[in-house]
C-alpha cells in the first residue's frame, strides 16, 4: 500500500525541504505510529504529511483516525468530512463520523451520519 500510495503522491514543489525519502520516511513512521496505535504521535505525523500533500485522501483520512482514536471527536468529524470529498474511503469515513456523533451523545447527528454511511456502503463488498 505504500509504495501504491508514493507512487501518486506529488511532493516535489510541495516545500523546498521536503524530498521523496523524507516523505517516504515520514509516512512509514505515520503507518507505523497508527498501526502501535500511538494516536497522539500518528497524529503529529499525519497533520505534516496532509500539510504536504494536502490532495490524498487516505491521508486526511489516517489524520481523521487518529483524531478520533486520540478523543478529539470534533476534530475528528472535521477532517472525516473534508476527507470524503477529496477521495478518502466513504463509507469509512461517515461511519467514523457517526461513531464520533456519537462518543459526543449527539443522537440526532448519529442517526443522519448513520444513514449516510449507510447509503455510501459498497453493496458488493463482503466484510
Amino acid at each position: 500500500m505504500l509504495f501504491y500510495i508514493l507512487l501518486f503522491c506529488d511532493v516535489q514543489g510541495q516545500s523546498d525541504s521536503t524530498n521523496i525519502t523524507d516523505f517516504t520516511k515520514l509516512l512509514q513512521g505515520a503507518f507505523s505510529e497508527s498501526d502501535n496505535k500511538d494516536w497522539q504521535s500518528a497524529n503529529h505525523q499525519w497533520q505534516k504529511i496532509t500539510s504536504i500533500n494536502p490532495t490524498e485522501g487516505e491521508f486526511w483520512y489516517k489524520l481523521g483516525e487518529s483524531y478520533y482514536y486520540s478523543g478529539n471527536f470534533k476534530k475528528a468529524i472535521d477532517v472525516f468530512d473534508s476527507s470524503l470529498h477529496i477521495g478518502s474511503p466513504p463509507y469509512e469515513g461517515a461511519y467514523f463520523i457517526t461513531k464520533a456523533y456519537a462518543a459526543l451523545n449527539d443522537k440526532g447527528q448519529t442517526l443522519n451520519w448513520l444513514q449516510k454511511s449507510f447509503d455510501l456502503a459498497d453493496r458488493n463488498l463482503f466484510y
